[in-house]
């Protein structure tokens, strides 16, 4: 079995699933979201392989012209950024 997991910012779009492989077919055994801490560990325990999509760092051009990252930017909450970048 394995557990692709997209990882994200907050628990609530972050998503795990489950997938069982068998010679002439795969299975999706189950699909969770949103998934935390507690559940990705369970889920994860119990596969042979799991796959993680996860942002580890962005380019310096692309963070200087990020809104959170840019001199003099400030935001109301600390995700209210992300908004503001679905906005345009």
């Amino acid at each position: 079995m394995t557990a692709p997991l997209d990882l994200a910012a907050m628990p609530e779009p972050t998503a795990l699933a489950s997938i069982g492989w068998a010679e002439a077919h795969t299975v999706i055994r189950d699909v969770i979201c949103p998934a935390g801490n507690d559940v990705i560990l369970e889920v994860i325990g119990q596969t042979g392989k799991t796959g993680i999509d996860c942002p580890f760092g962005w380019p310096d051009a692309f963070v200087h012209l990020s809104p959170p990252t840019a001199p003099g930017t400030s935001h109301s909450s600390p995700m209210a950024w992300r908004q503001d970048g679905a906005d345009r």
